[in-house]
């Protein structure tokens, strides 16, 4: 199925509400090269209070202040959708800024000292998504790579202070960065096309790296069930003549690195959404 399908019907499912305008966010993004942010309520939006587009720079973005508080008093999953621009491989993995987002912050600033939400309790569903056009950004019009498809990423949670904390994330990286080296990764020479881009100069444990987060995604929902979660990369090529792209690798490294990470205990994060709490100190 076609990357935009699949991204698609992920909008279908879990943010019906905002589908239109996030797929004309991700056409913004196709056309400028800049990030940009959808923010709100999944499942139904009055018309007077459609989310709107916010974009930044190429590098980043800031959600719209007066959607993340609407989202929050909404009584429904949050709908956070942002744009990751450039055709490289693993795009769609979430990055330190977007996990420093979700970091702790000080209790007594949490949401105004509302009594309805207490840190850890009553937290509304967070639904994370974050896609990347198959196009680049050389002016004035964007070149399209039309052996790459849309990548999209899905994670949905109750617990975002646990399930995307940075630490958690910097350690699972640091762990499968040291498992690779070890060996307990598997054997990954013994695939050809991974050999080939080896010899070709790819750095694999660079490669570990990057998939790292989205490994971490994965690892919270099938092996600890706090999380659900879709990755559908781009099939982006690691190297000019090895025929190794993105989807491939993620998909060959994927259960050791599941196994790995199930026997590890991560360090734990916060308990505070600072990304969906705009006013926290």
């Amino acid at each position: 199925m076609p990357g935009l399908s699949l991204l698609k019907s992920i909008l279908a499912r879990k943010a019906p509400a905002q589908a239109e305008t996030i797929l004309s966010a991700l056409r913004r993004t196709a056309q400028t090269g800049n990030e940009t942010s959808v923010v709100g309520a999944s499942l139904q939006v009055h018309p007077a209070f459609r989310s709107r587009i916010a974009e930044g720079t190429p590098d980043t973005v800031t959600p719209d202040i007066n959607d993340t508080l609407r989202a929050l008093f909404s009584g429904q999953p949050i709908a956070d959708f942002h744009t990751h621009p450039g055709v490289t491989p693993f795009s769609v993995r979430p990055s330190q800024a977007d996990l420093e987002g979700f970091s702790t912050v000080k209790p007594d600033k949490y949401w105004y000292n509302d009594s309805r939400f207490k840190p850890g309790e009553n937290l509304p569903e967070l639904r994370l998504m974050i896609a990347t056009p198959n196009s680049g950004y050389p002016f004035p019009r964007p070149i399209i790579y039309p052996d790459v498809r849309t990548a999209s990423m899905y994670f949905g949670t109750g617990d975002p202070s646990v399930t995307l904390s940075p630490r958690a994330y910097e350690s699972a990286r640091y762990e499968l960065q040291r498992g690779l080296s070890k060996g307990r990764l598997g054997d990954y020479m013994s695939n050809p096309s991974i050999r080939a881009a080896v010899e070709e100069g790819v750095d694999m444990a660079d490669m570990v790296g990057n998939m790292s987060p989205l490994a971490m995604m994965r690892h919270y929902d099938v092996n600890r069930g706090l999380a659900k979660s879709e990755i559908n990369l781009g099939d982006v090529p690691l190297s000019d003549k090895s025929g190794l792209v993105d989807t491939d690798l993620f998909e060959f490294f994927t259960p050791k690195m599941l196994e790995l990470l199930k026997g590890k205990k991560l360090a734990a994060g916060g308990f505070v959404i600072d990304k969906v709490n705009p006013y926290a100190a």
